[in-house]
């Protein structure tokens, strides 16, 4: 799974994840994320929760994941992580995780995925949270 922090991408694995993710009560996903501000703001107001932030576009997610990853005393939130991907392809890390999905303003090919509607995308959403 590719993590963005500021301008480095590096990789997450599945154990890495799992461990990571241990240390929360609970996972909210927000797809297509966007800035991230909406991640990271959401992350200071429920530190027990573990935010993740989806979006394809890295560019997009550089300032909020750089400030997510000061340390708390600067306004840093150890409980968001910000990742690289899209709905067609979630990091198979992030299946079955998620406690709560967020889908704010969502466009292009996500935006299609619910006006169209493609049932393909929709079914990888419904992937991200956990059964039941």
């Amino acid at each position: 799974m590719r993590i963005v922090t500021g301008r480095k991408i590096t990789e997450m694995d599945a154990e890495t994840f799992a461990d990571y993710q241990k240390s929360y009560s609970n996972v909210t996903i927000d797809l297509g994320t966007g800035d991230g501000r909406f991640v990271h703001r959401s992350a200071k107001e429920e530190p027990e929760t573990l935010w993740i932030g989806i979006d394809p576009a890295v560019q997009g997610l550089r300032e909020s994941s750089h400030k997510a990853s000061r340390k708390p005393k600067r306004g840093g939130t150890p409980n968001a992580l910000f990742v690289a991907a899209s709905i067609e392809q979630l990091p198979e890390e992030l299946l079955g995780c998620a406690d709560r999905i967020f889908v704010n303003y969502p466009w292009g090919s996500l935006l299609a995925a619910f006006v169209v509607p493609y049932p393909e995308e929709l079914y990888h959403l419904s992937l991200l949270a956990k059964p039941g």
